[in-house]
């Protein structure tokens, strides 16, 4: 998300907090149960049925995502006929873009710089004494 100013620092901000991660996994979820039901073309309604609840309860499920529980989201594994898969993974780690100068006697005209790509920003190293080869494998 591109984000500027006051905006930007009061997310770079909020990124790492706990509230900031599980809204996101609700939202991964309950995204993810909506594709499901799109494919197999099934209604809230028809869910609601599914679970014997009403449609109001799915509705607040997927509109709201505070009330899931894994008890919660097996059963709408089941009724939408899917495998419920819940995984702990080390952080992912954090990605860098980085940027490299060209050698100068070599380039005729463009910019100085060239953007290399997002890498891993503990996987490489920026070698100056190399003008051709600037990104070297640690």
């Amino acid at each position: 998300m591109k984000a500027y100013g006051w905006f930007r620092k009061a997310l770079e901000e909020a990124e790492g907090t706990f509230e900031y991660k599980l809204e996101g996994l609700e939202l991964e979820v309950t995204e993810r149960i909506l594709q499901v039901m799109q494919d197999q073309g099934i209604t809230r309604s028809e869910l609601a049925q599914r679970l014997n609840v009403t449609k109001a309860a799915v509705s607040k499920l997927l509109n709201d995502g505070s009330d899931m529980t894994l008890k919660r989201l097996l059963a709408v594994a089941e009724a939408l006929n899917q495998e419920l898969r819940v995984d702990l993974q080390p952080p992912a780690r954090r990605l860098e873009t980085k940027v490299v100068q060209y050698n100068p006697k070599r380039q005729t005209r463009g910019p100085k710089f060239n953007l290399v790509g997002i890498i891993g920003a503990d996987d490489y190293t920026i070698n100056e004494d190399e003008p051709h080869h600037a990104i070297n494998e640690c």
